[in-house]
């Protein structure tokens, strides 16, 4: 069993090997890049994707549309499925643009004043269950640019929708995967703490601040901006355990402040990525995680904001970008079952001070 994290440039990319499968969550901000680092081995059995920024989300765009490439299973937030339902459904009734994003009137005030949305005031829930509304993807797959109204004559609003949010992006990873006959499965943010006997459909990872979708959200009136500014929002990252005989061995913290969680003691050396690169923004989680040597692994570059001096602190900790070097280099660990413990492979030695 490996974990690794990969050399991906900007943003995060963790691979984990065991029982013959490729578990990615996460794909970086390079569509070739990452296509590159899991060239050896094309067949990805699952793959997660925590939220919608460019430096986790982009590599996906390449992996799906290269037909090498095969991802038997696919995990995605559950806060696109209602903005892709609303998606489609205008597209089918070929709704006015005007009516459509007139709730886009408010996204400066959101934004500017960091408003705080919760989802569940946005939605409501259908009778329809996921796996009919998986089943309209395929509109989703047929649709052009033009046709989810991207249109000349709306110049800022393309620019919120390509720049500022993406909903092109969340629009191509959910067709694509489509097409490419991908398992998916949808999870919705939830700020309780699933059972310890949640099922993590044979793969091992719990989630720990989300539960899958089994009827899809709908928005209620004039909410379709706000949802959408949710899928860019760090808070609502998805957080998963990766287990082995039923204990903990990896966090993968994507970039969430766990604000979900008070605090959680593990009992052996588990792999915690570092959250949002290693922030000080996202500090707090640095005394919520506690045990016997967390092993903390920072992804993306390095740059005058990060890593933050909480993470310089840490006593086990390592990076791909690392010191005043440019050098990067991946970091791996393999899993000594007999001790069950990690153990280090590869790494840069960390200098950050």
């Amino acid at each position: 069993m490996r974990f690794r994290a990969l050399e991906i440039g900007s943003g995060d990319a963790f691979v984990i090997e065991a029982n013959g499968k490729q578990i990615l969550f996460d794909s970086g901000g390079s569509k070739s890049l990452i296509k590159k680092l899991l060239k050896s081995n094309r067949k990805i059995d699952l793959a997660i994707c925590s939220h919608n920024d460019s430096d986790h989300a982009n590599g996906f765009l390449g992996l799906l549309e290269d037909p090498e490439f095969e991802i038997d299973e696919i995990w995605l937030p559950g806060l696109w499925v209602p903005v892709l339902d609303f998606v489609i459904e205008a597209a089918i009734n070929k709704k006015s643009v005007h009516l459509i994003f007139k709730s886009f009137e408010e996204y400066n005030e959101i934004k500017e004043t960091n408003h705080e949305l919760a989802y569940d005031s946005l939605v409501e829930q259908s009778d329809i269950s996921i796996g009919d509304f998986d089943s309209k993807l395929q509109v989703i797959s047929e649709l052009s640019e033009n046709d989810y109204f991207l249109s000349a004559g709306y110049n800022n609003l393309d620019w919120y929708l390509n720049e500022s949010i993406k909903l092109d992006r969340i629009i191509k990873i959910a067709g694509l995967a489509y097409e490419k006959g991908s398992f998916i499965r949808w999870f919705k943010p939830d700020e309780n703490e699933p059972p310890k006997d949640t099922l993590d459909h044979g793969h091992g990872l719990r989630p720990l601040n989300s539960r899958e979708i089994l009827k899809i959200d709908r928005l209620k009136p004039n909410n379709f901006a706000k949802l959408l500014f949710l899928t860019n929002e760090n808070k609502y990252s998805l957080v998963f355990e990766f287990h082995h005989d039923d204990k903990p061995i990896v966090v993968f913290s994507a970039d969430s402040d766990y604000s979900f969680l008070s605090g959680k003691t593990y009992s052996n050396n588990v792999i915690v990525t570092a959250p949002h690169h290693g922030s000080e923004s996202n500090a707090s989680v640095y005394g919520k995680i506690t045990g016997d040597k967390i092993i903390w692994v920072r992804s993306d570059r390095r740059s005058r904001q990060r890593p933050g001096s909480s993470f310089k602190k840490l006593t086990h900790k390592y990076c791909l970008a690392c010191g005043i070097k440019k050098h990067k280099e991946e970091i791996c660990f393999k899993f000594n079952t007999k001790d069950h413990k990690w153990i280090l492979k590869k790494a840069l030695k960390c200098n950050c001070k």
